[in-house]
């Protein structure tokens, strides 16, 4: 039976925009500007009033309009911080942070460079992260080799592995990115945090891919149920997403838990998931199949 192509691309990392603080040697404190002529000089007379700013002002009003979203308000803030001080590796790397969710990605990938040459591991691992997602496979490549003898530890070492396994599946290197993402998914198992779950996430359904393109259609669908537990509000079971439906999952996710269900030969499963699928992807599978039963029957009967 031809094996029936999984019809999505595998989702970019989407690595956390709020960094772990790591401390700053320039402002031991986090500091709250008086109101009067500190707001007013920082807040309403452009960029230039910044020179005049402490450096313990621009800090905190940086990182303020950083830790809230407010990206493109915050790269003035840290203009001035590299002016003065060119070797202020987290100001660049903050700055690549909101240069990349503006859509600046030339400039993102300078400031994650330079970071990254100042010491700052994690800024090869954004780098690589942007450069996978624009498919400049061979810029990943060198970002990662930066970080080879490294030896980055506890959630670092999760996004490293899923940075790497995710670049091996790009290049269609299957085994040794199932070998990656599986040994990320073990490391990132005991952290409960909103963001290394969303990593374990994506490390869960790009193996998902990798096994399914080396045709282990169980180890694949056990990706897909660990994503669909990862990417949910809590962890769940493949008996629990039987019992009561995902909201968090769409069509397409349920589609491709009901395809490896039913290469699996579960097609009790498989008809659960097919259930709350995108019908169009399910009829197309019908007809690839040649299965004209696909998706019609569930454990109650016909639909």
């Amino acid at each position: 039976m031809a094996r029936t192509p999984l019809l999505v691309a595998s989702p970019p990392l989407a690595l956390p925009t709020h960094m772990p603080a790591k401390g700053n040697p320039h402002m031991p404190t986090r500091v709250i500007l008086a109101a009067g002529l500190a707001a007013l000089l920082l807040g309403t007379t452009g960029c230039n009033s910044l020179r005049y700013a402490s450096d313990e002002e621009l800090w905190a009003q940086s990182d303020e309009h950083f830790d809230a979203g407010r990206h493109d308000d915050a790269i003035p803030y840290y203009d001035e911080i590299v002016r003065r001080d060119e070797s202020e590796a987290k100001a660049l790397l903050r700055r690549a942070i909101s240069e990349e969710r503006e859509g600046e990605i030339q400039a993102a990938l300078r400031d994650y460079a330079k970071a990254g040459a100042l010491g700052d591991s994690r800024a090869y691992l954004y780098r690589a992260n942007l450069n996978i997602q624009t498919g400049a496979l061979g810029e990943a490549e060198g970002d990662l080799g930066h970080l080879a003898n490294t030896n980055l530890a506890g959630r670092d070492q999760v996004i490293q592995l899923t940075l790497v396994g995710t670049l091996r599946l790009s290049q269609g290197q299957h085994a040794m990115a199932a070998q990656s993402l599986s040994r990320a998914v073990e490391l990132g198992g005991g952290y409960h945090d909103g963001d290394t779950r969303r990593h374990v996430a994506n490390a869960h359904y790009n193996a998902t891919e990798a096994y399914y393109q080396m045709g282990d259609f169980t180890r694949a669908y056990d990706n897909m149920i660990g994503y669909a537990s990862k990417s949910g509000p809590s962890d769940t079971t493949e008996q629990g997403l039987l019992d009561s439906p995902a909201t968090h999952l769409n069509g397409q996710d349920n589609y491709m838990l009901g395809l490896l269900a039913y290469l699996n030969h579960d097609f009790d499963a498989a008809n659960i998931h097919f259930s709350r699928a995108d019908a169009e992807l399910v009829s197309k599978a019908r007809e690839e199949f040649g299965d004209p039963t696909l998706g019609l029957i569930t454990p109650g009967g016909v639909k």
